[in-house]
């Protein structure tokens, strides 16, 4: 009788605010610049995807968070890859990234900011000043401790 392996899941990487600050801040070091003016030639109109043909990352979001989208299998016609954050870390990246309520806003907000043309230091900017905001906002409260429930399908 041979023993059996037993694999353990890792669990999931919590990313707080201050975990997506630094790594889109570190996406964008020295390309604080950039507009991310990408065309997917249907009509001309600009789209952004986390991921390109050759699978190398695309807007910022999808930089940031490479490793574990590349590791989680999405591929470049998947539609997921032109989908919200919010959908791309709780059902892409479900069981390897879990976000806070406050980092998921961040992170939203920066991707809003650069898929309407803003450059990538403008839209750190602007996401960090929008935190900033609802911080004070007594009727938004954003939790930077748990993570944000996974969605319950029926």
């Amino acid at each position: 009788m041979s023993p059996e392996t037993i694999t353990e899941t890792p669990a999931p990487v919590l990313i707080t605010y201050a975990d997506a600050v630094a790594r889109v801040e570190k996406v964008a070091e020295g390309r604080e610049d950039y507009v991310n003016a990408e065309s997917n030639g249907e009509g001309g109109f600009k789209t952004c995807r986390y991921l390109n043909k050759d699978r190398s990352p695309s807007c910022i979001v999808g930089q940031a968070f490479h490793a574990e989208i590349i590791e989680a299998g999405l591929d470049y016609t998947d539609a997921m890859n032109r989908r919200a954050v919010g959908q791309l870390i709780q059902q892409v990246l479900a069981g390897r990234v879990q976000v806070t309520h406050k980092a998921l806003r961040f992170l939203e907000n920066v991707q809003g900011s650069q898929d309407g043309g803003a450059t990538w230091g403008n839209a750190i900017d602007s996401a960090k000043s929008y935190i900033e905001e609802a911080d004070v906002n007594p009727y938004l409260t954003m939790n930077d401790t748990d993570p944000v429930p996974e969605p319950q399908y029926v």
